[in-house]
C-alpha cells in the first residue's frame, strides 16, 4: 500500500503545551525511511486526481485539529502502518497515531492550521502552515506557531478512499 510519511516538527509540541520532553531513537527514523525506499515502492503519479485528493484530505484533517475530527477522519489520512514523528514522539501505526493525537487535545481549547501552500519534489510533499493554538492553561494568550510538515510518499498517507 503506497502512503506518505508525515514528520511534523512543531504541531504536536505546540498542541501538547511544549512542556513534555520527548525521546527519540534515530534508528526508528532510519528504519521508517529504509522501509519506504522509493526504488521499491509504487508511486502516486504527480498531477493526478488521486494525488490531489490525498493532499486535500491532509489539509482538511489539519484545518481544525480536534478530538471530533481526529476520531472521524484520521483513518482517511493515515494508512494502517503509518509512521509519525515530531519533537515529542515517534509513533507507529494508525491506532497509536490516533491515540497520540487524541492525547494532545486535552491541553488546548482550540487548535487550527492555516495551510499556506504545498510544495512538491519527486515523491515528497511539503506543507507550510501556521498553527493557531489556544491552550487551556492560558486561554487569554492565543499562540501562533509557523511550521512545515514533510510528507514522503510511501510512508503513510492513506490513498484508498474513493475519489469518484
Amino acid at each position: 500500500m503506497g502512503t506518505l510519511l508525515l514528520t511534523v516538527t512543531v504541531m504536536a509540541y505546540g498542541c501538547a503545551g511544549g512542556k513534555t520532553k520527548g525521546t527519540h531513537d534515530i534508528r526508528i527514523t532510519y528504519d521508517a525511511l529504509n522501509e519506504t525506499d522509493m526504488a521499491k515502492m509504487k508511486h502516486m503519479e504527480h498531477g493526478t486526481p488521486l494525488e490531489q485528493a490525498s493532499i486535500e484530505r491532509f489539509k482538511d484533517f489539519y484545518t481544525i485539529f480536534s478530538k471530533e475530527n481526529i476520531n472521524a477522519s484520521v483513518a482517511e489520512v493515515y494508512a494502517g502502518d503509518a509512521y509519525f514523528e515530531d519533537r515529542i514522539r515517534q509513533v507507529r501505526d494508525l491506532q497509536n497515531i490516533k491515540e497520540y493525537f487524541l492525547s494532545t487535545t486535552g491541553a488546548f481549547d482550540e487548535c487550527t492550521f492555516d495551510i499556506k501552500d504545498v510544495a512538491y519534489s519527486p515523491d515528497n510533499y511539503y506543507f507550510r502552515w501556521i498553527m493557531h493554538l489556544k491552550l487551556k492553561r492560558d486561554p487569554d494568550n492565543p499562540m501562533e506557531q509557523p511550521g512545515i510538515s514533510g510528507i514522503q510518499e510511501g510512508l503513510h498517507f492513506n490513498r484508498e478512499p474513493d475519489i469518484s
